[in-house]
């Protein structure tokens, strides 16, 4: 009884401030469920029901008890709040101060809402700390060793008018991440991930924070994209910002992620905008990226490589005495009471050579330093300094060509959703269609993504063969990182992939699941040094462990292991994959397996493909063949 009294006196209170400035119902119900309003508050439709609730997930957002819920009742305990408040209450906590977005939208539909304007200190002094003129969206690369940035990430940077002095990487950047537990590990992060299991937070810090972060520490390019928002469509982003500050959104890895809070934040900047709308199941930074491009809400790119990028590409610069020169200054061991590594190494030498190696030595030196442990950090950065010193007595100037960007940016390379349809024959003939959630692999066109990474998600695929369709395979994940290795850069290649499938085993394979899971080592040059081109592809040797369930096992369970060796190359006009693998079964057994395929791009959006599989299994031979088309987009 005592709570609907309360609910009464609420929209009792809430009738008379309406009808103390003015406006009628009629007038609140339409602005209850304006477009510009339902922005501020976040709603959006959900999966299935076009009903719209707000996807914000702290009731500290709202004022209203359904305010997350009912937009209207939003609106009108706004409206109560303002005209509650008086002029003696004015305060950074009152509903002016802590909504500005709201308010000054609403004020331009109700004029006589003016008198209730007041000054905010807070507010005005964060604002005057972000000095924002203009917007520049972020877009680091994907980072396959992070599960929550595996295609990519976005942010925002506010730029400050150009002035002497000012430097973009001293702007501030708007981040939304979610705040993980840091004691979880990769499996419960990616589950928490997947359900929602994590809020959603905005940051706001300086931009050479993140650039430290994203090109320092984890060797990701970035790219920063000037957007045309005018001064007013700032102005209400900033103002927007301010009431999200701790507004917690519950984190969802494929839809309501850091690239959709991106856009539902310029969708505010905006109106009319509604890129959100587009990515109602799923959002994919570089698909998110091209949206803003196609609307015309991107002017300008400028590329920012990381250090690993500038470190291979000032070496490939060097010939391959140099790189060793280069290799041995950051790593040969000092001896006591003996010339020093820098002057028995650079000793007659040229003063522009001495500057390549120089600069080459304490990049190469810094980047060791990245994981190192702290004794070695200690080590590695006496030795950059000793490097500097040295570098600091030449002529200044970099001794190096700058950085080019790719040709392709990220952005541009071939959109993530894939469809096939293809024609193979083993015994019988056979059609099958397929399609993938995301987002690359191998055989797609490489314009505009990583050399040697596969990211494939949720691929289905259905088969049509003997007067008869069946499912042939759902795999859920599949992630190939393959990073050439040599005596610069050291990184592990890998590969994992899990579903359901028919093995490829037999004519008559069952359904059943899977679990691969390899480690090993890349190479595109067997001298050890960079080479300057990638027309050679890259060679690839892992050892493999795998799991697989189905009634083609005597116990409906196996396990097995054995080496993978495989080549990879990938041209803009040309992709060939193959790889042989071996391996010894718990149940007795060993299979030997081959692959072929290859790929040619016939449209930025369409390409043609073909396969070859062969299989040797305890004496049984199964062959394979299949080609057909894919389309992305």
């Amino acid at each position: 009884m005592g709570s609907l009294i309360i609910l009464l006196c609420v929209l009792w209170a809430s009738t008379l401030s309406a009808n103390a400035l003015e406006i009628s119902d009629q007038k609140i119900n339409s602005l209850g469920q304006h477009p510009v309003w339902l922005d501020l508050l976040h709603f959006k439709p959900g999966y299935v029901r076009s009903t719209l609730e707000s996807q914000a997930d702290d009731r500290r957002f709202f004022l209203a008890e359904t305010g997350h819920l009912d937009a209207t009742a939003e609106l009108r305990a706004f409206i109560a709040g303002i005209s509650s408040e008086t002029r003696a209450g004015d305060s950074d906590k009152s509903v002016v101060c802590r909504f500005p977005a709201r308010f000054s939208w609403l004020r331009q539909q109700v004029p006589s809402l003016a008198r209730y304007q007041h000054e905010c200190p807070a507010l005005l002094a964060w604002k005057a700390q972000l000095n924002a003129d203009q917007a520049t969206l972020i877009f680091p690369a994907a980072y396959l060793n992070s599960p929550s940035s595996m295609y990519g990430h976005t942010l925002l940077r506010l730029d400050q008018a150009p002035h002497a002095g000012y430097k973009p990487l001293l702007a501030y950047s708007i981040n939304f991440a979610a705040n993980a537990d840091p004691a979880d590990n990769e499996l419960v992060f990616s589950w928490k991930g997947l359900t929602g299991g994590y809020p959603t937070l905005l940051s706001v810090i300086p931009y050479y924070e993140k650039v430290k972060e994203y090109s320092n520490m984890e060797n990701r390019d970035v790219w920063e994209f000037k957007l045309n928002l005018s001064a007013e469509e700032l102005e209400r982003m900033v103002n927007h910002l301010w009431e999200l500050r701790e507004i917690a959104f519950n984190y969802y890895f494929f839809d309501e992620n850091c690239a959709y809070r991106i856009l539902a934040l310029l969708d505010v900047a905006r109106p009319g905008l509604d890129s959100a709308l587009d990515f109602r199941y799923w959002a994919i930074p570089a698909d998110t990226v091209r949206a803003l491009q196609e609307k015309g809400v991107i002017v300008s790119a400028e590329f920012r490589p990381s250090d690993a990028t500038r470190l291979q590409a000032n070496l490939k610069q060097l010939s391959a005495n140099q790189q060793n020169l280069v290799y041995e200054l950051a790593t040969e061991p000092e001896v006591p009471e003996s010339p020093d590594v820098l002057s028995k190494r650079l000793t007659g030498l040229e003063a522009p050579e001495q500057k390549q190696l120089l600069e080459a030595a304490y990049q190469f030196t810094r980047y060791r330093a990245i994981k190192a442990d702290p004794e070695t950090q200690a080590e590695l950065a006496r030795r950059s300094l000793k490097l500097l010193s040295r570098r600091s007595k030449l002529q200044p100037g970099s001794a190096f060509e700058g950085v080019d960007a790719p040709d392709v940016r990220d952005d541009q390379g071939h959109p993530t959703f894939r469809a096939q349809l293809m024609y193979g024959f083993d015994e019988h003939d056979y059609f099958q269609i397929a399609s993938r959630f995301a987002y690359h692999d191998l055989l797609d066109p490489v314009s505009g993504y990583i050399r040697g990474a596969q990211i494939e998600m949720g691929e289905l695929a259905l088969r049509w063969q003997s007067q008869s369709v069946q499912l042939q395979s759902l795999r859920l994940i599949e992630i190939q990182s393959f990073t050439p290795r040599n005596d610069f850069i050291q990184r592990w290649s890998w590969r994992v992939s899990t579903g359901l499938h028919r093995e490829f085993r037999s004519l008559e394979p069952e359904l059943g699941a899977y679990l691969d899971v390899a480690f090993g080592y890349s190479f595109n040059d067997w001298s050890g040094i960079l080479r300057t081109k990638p027309e050679w592809g890259l060679i690839y040797t892992l050892f493999e462990l795998s799991a697989r369930q189905g009634k083609d096992f005597n116990h409906d369970f196996s396990i097995g292991a054995g080496p993978r060796l495989g080549y990879t190359l990938q041209l803009p006009g040309l992709s060939l994959h193959s790889y042989v693998t071996t391996k010894a079964y718990s149940e007795g057994y060993s299979e030997l397996k081959a692959l072929l395929e290859g790929g040619i791009p016939l449209h930025p959006q369409v390409q043609f493909w073909g396969r070859v599989q062969y299989a040797h299994i305890n004496g049984v031979e199964v062959g394979d063949f299949s080609t057909g088309l894919s389309w992305f987009f």
